[in-house]
């Protein structure tokens, strides 16, 4: 990835607005549409990602493990990582897996945030995300 990447914002969701999202290829998975979300410590996968890349959900998931949805209630999730690409930058993130493909992916703070300078610019509806120097990772 060159130093400076722009992405308009685009409409994931059928009447809701414009929103901040890019194009992430999930390695062993497929290529999403992911919200960048700053309010969010971790990334949150739904289950049809989680079941690409070999979540066991019959495993109890530790307790800790939840995401609190937009709405408040929290989701019980499965802690894993995966290893995503933007452009060409391949990474590997932590994620929470959830039992459920009823919510969008989106990609938290961690690791994801230490790799780019994140710019939500609401004039434009773009994302811009600046590739860190590798001495600030």
């Amino acid at each position: 990835m060159r130093g400076v990447e722009r992405f308009p914002y685009k409409s994931i969701i059928p009447g809701y607005p414009l929103q901040p999202v890019i194009e992430v290829e999930i390695k062993g998975s497929r290529i999403v549409d992911c919200l960048i979300d700053s309010g969010a410590s971790i990334s949150v996968f739904p289950a049809s990602i989680g079941n690409d890349l070999g979540v066991n959900y019959k495993i109890p998931p530790d307790p800790k493990d939840t995401a609190e949805c937009a709405h408040g209630d929290p989701i019980q999730c499965w802690r894993g990582l995966a290893t995503i690409k933007i452009k060409d930058e391949e990474f590997t993130i932590p994620v929470l897996f959830t039992k459920s493909d009823r919510h969008e992916a989106l990609l938290g703070r961690d690791r994801f945030f230490d790799k780019f300078r994140v710019t939500f610019d609401e004039a434009s509806k773009e994302v811009i995300l600046e590739k860190r120097s590798s001495e600030n990772k």
